[in-house]
């Protein structure tokens, strides 16, 4: 059996936390947050504190996603920029709402040959994006989260070169942000992604554990850490509605 934590300790414990600070001092309009739980829902706090206004938004995101549909395939992705570009040039435009534009074209376009074949759903696709200063050289990058009708995409699909699917979609939509060919994107690595996605589905008796998981995964953008309030762009953004 484990070592009980004496009463002095967790006094101290206690103490050391009423210490730390309730706001970010760069913006004193965030709240930070320290525990291992938010809404009883796991987070990611390795990298230390998370910010409170970007948990509430990705949660309230994920659940206007699952109020529209009733599964939601949901992934991490990573963006990130040609390393000859500066840091300047990065955040000198909005590159990730043309990214969304140019994937939202392109699943209307989906949806349209599948509504002439007699098989159209709305496929909506919502978002969260933050902007990050990474090290090892990776300087500004951005890291999203996206959406979609889980009735409609179940997975990214196939990697391989040549197939239509979802995968495929999001990097095609990340160069023609970046104004770069296709081949481009895939071999300079400049798409990733946390893990395959996840497939929520409020009728799956796995379903509470699939938002765990990946909430906790995606508490990952909500970190302080690599985060810098200075950018002519907002740190953090989601979709309106």
């Amino acid at each position: 059996m484990g070592k009980k934590m004496s009463v002095s300790t967790a006094f101290n414990n206690e103490n050391q936390r009423s210490l730390m600070p309730k706001r970010l001092l760069e913006n004193k309009n965030l709240n930070l947050h320290y525990e291992s739980l938010f809404h009883d829902k796991p987070v990611c706090v390795n990298y230390g504190a998370l910010i409170v206004n970007y948990l509430e938004g990705l949660e309230n995101t994920i659940n206007l996603q699952l109020n529209q549909y009733s599964k939601v395939f949901a992934v991490r992705v990573d963006l990130f920029f040609p390393v000859e570009w500066s840091d300047e040039q990065r955040v000198s435009h909005d590159y990730f709402s043309q990214f969304m534009d140019s994937l939202k074209a392109k699943l209307r376009a989906f949806n349209h040959r599948k509504q002439l074949a007699g098989d159209g759903r709305s496929n909506r696709v919502r978002f969260c994006r933050v902007i990050e200063y990474g090290e090892n050289g990776r300087g500004v990058h951005i890291h999203a989260v996206l959406l979609f009708n889980g009735h409609v995409f179940r997975s990214l699909g196939c990697y391989n070169e040549g197939r239509e699917n979802l995968y495929q979609r999001i990097l095609g939509a990340w160069a023609s942000a970046l104004s770069l060919m296709h081949s481009d994107v895939r071999y300079r690595g400049l798409v990733n992604f946390s893990n395959g996605g996840y497939l929520l589905d409020r009728s799956s008796s796995g379903f509470a554990a699939s938002i765990d998981q990946s909430f906790f995964d995606f508490s990952y953008l909500c970190k302080v850490y690599t985060k810098h309030f200075y950018f002519p762009i907002k740190v953090f953004s989601k979709s309106r509605r």
